[in-house]
């Protein structure tokens, strides 16, 4: 069965090719506008064996590496405390509320005026992407831990920090990894906006910066 759904979706994928290479090829005079996957291939082949595309690609995966691992430190702890502390819930609310609620084309330019383009602002805005979604998932995880669980460790007379390992944060966990997991791709999104350098001043560089990604 397993199999089975990992054929169509490969087969799915690859007909979603076909048909967008089709269209671009038959419709479309300009490749600026939607590049067929035939370009973006040869693009992405030039930049390979330039090395070009190794020199981003580290770097994007150790500010991606600090921020997601800082927000994740930083979010089961904030989120557990949530949880298991209402009058702590109730004062991070509306903190974790506006903190969301902000969209990072917002924050991304006081970021740099405050941090520079260095790699510590594209680390802040990978933690303020992620560290929500975890913060908020941990807390429900605590939350909604099963009252028989609870009860099973008083039985067992269980200390709270032996509680705390060995029941909340396995019961939470399912909770966990799914905010880790809408952090990813939210924070990979955000690491990309937050990709600006000096060059970027120019109208005119920012264009062309703009139209070779998407080429």
């Amino acid at each position: 069965m397993l199999r089975k759904e990992i054929v169509r979706g490969c087969v799915s994928i690859v007909a979603g090719l076909v048909i967008w290479e089709i269209l671009t090829r038959l419709l479309l005079e300009n490749e600026l506008l939607i590049p067929p996957p035939s370009s973006v291939l040869v693009s992405f082949w030039q930049l390979l064996i330039s090395g070009k595309l190794n020199k981003h690609f580290v770097a994007t995966l150790t500010e991606f590496f600090y921020g997601f691992t800082t927000a994740c430190i930083v979010g089961i702890a904030i989120g557990y405390f949530m949880g298991m502390h209402k009058w702590f819930d109730e004062v991070m609310d509306p903190w974790i509320a506006t903190l969301y609620s902000i969209p990072i084309i917002t924050v991304v330019p006081l970021i740099i005026i405050w941090f520079g383009i260095g790699m510590i602002s594209k680390v802040i805005v990978v933690f303020k992407i992620t560290a929500v979604a975890i913060i908020l998932n941990t807390a429900a995880g605590i939350k909604n831990l099963d009252p028989v669980w609870l009860e099973l460790a008083r039985s067992l007379r269980l200390s709270r920090w032996e509680t705390t390992y060995k029941i909340r944060f396995p019961g939470a966990l399912p909770y966990i990894i799914t905010g880790m997991r809408l952090g990813v791709g939210r924070a990979l999104l955000g690491r990309r906006g937050g990709r600006a350098d000096g060059r970027q001043r120019r109208p005119r560089l920012f264009a062309a910066r703009l139209l070779r990604d998407l080429g």
